[in-house]
């Protein structure tokens, strides 16, 4: 686990190699020339080094240990490792829309919902199911989601759940013809809806512990939801509370 700091572009041990993971140069000099156009451009920033857009982003990385080349670099000290990483700007942004109570913790569970996808890809995610990036996104929405609501992870309450959905909304994005889309606001606030369901006494007549989903079970079935979730599917995006009661009045599900 591991976070990721706006000063530490400031700083060309560490600024450099990660130019030198993103891009490839010819020469050193280019390197160095480039870090120091990099840190002028962030100097011009209100707040410099601590502007929150430079670090509003968490990502998930899988170990390159003994992969040979993986993302081009033969070289082993240009690899890198499973982590998580959350950025500043992250812890900021939910600290201040006062989202942080489960915001943070959707977050944390998201990232290592990759993790788990990581861990899965031979056994289920290297079938012939097509996993573009919203698919995973969207998945890792779900899994956080089921993680955060079953009595044996987060246990979390309907308000907490409530909380980290608004938190999977404020994730999506618009951009549906790129191929970076990552999901709509209201998707990716389904599927973590769908996650939870899964996990949710309610939903499973409210009687005795959920039992805990085999990894492998939870990502097929997501897979024969998933058509749904991307409709907005009122059956894949509407949570039954514990407390059979609703969220804000009425059942939880996508933001209008």
């Amino acid at each position: 686990l591991l976070s990721m700091h706006g000063h530490d572009l400031q700083d060309d041990s560490k600024l450099i190699p990660t130019i030198l993971r993103i891009f490839d140069f010819d020469d050193m000099s280019d390197v160095t020339a480039f870090a120091a156009e990099v840190k002028t451009l962030i100097e011009a920033l209100p707040s410099g080094y601590d502007n929150p857009i430079l670090t509003m982003n968490a990502v998930a990385t899988r170990s390159t240990y003994q992969r040979g080349s993986y993302g081009g670099h033969d070289d082993p000290n240009r690899r890198i490792k499973d982590s998580v990483i959350l950025g500043d700007g992250v812890l900021q942004y939910l600290l201040e829309s006062g989202l942080d109570s489960s915001g943070i913790d959707f977050v944390y569970a998201h990232e290592f919902g990759h993790h788990l996808q990581f861990q899965m890809e031979d056994a289920v995610l290297g079938t012939n199911v097509n996993y573009d990036d919203r698919k995973r996104e969207l998945m890792a929405d779900a899994l956080g989601g089921y993680f955060l609501t079953h009595d044996m992870g987060g246990d979390m309450t309907s308000h907490e759940i409530g909380i980290f959905n608004q938190v999977a909304y404020g994730t999506g994005d618009c951009k549906m013809d790129s191929e970076d889309h990552h999901g709509t606001p209201k998707q990716r606030q389904c599927a973590a809806i769908w996650g939870a369901s899964k996990a949710n006494k309610a939903a499973a007549g409210g009687n005795g512990n959920v039992p805990v989903l085999d990894p492998e079970d939870f990502v097929r079935s997501f897979n024969n939801e998933y058509e749904g979730i991307l409709r907005l599917k009122a059956g894949q995006c509407t949570l039954l509370l514990e407390e059979m009661n609703y969220y804000g009045g009425t059942a939880l599900s996508p933001s209008d």
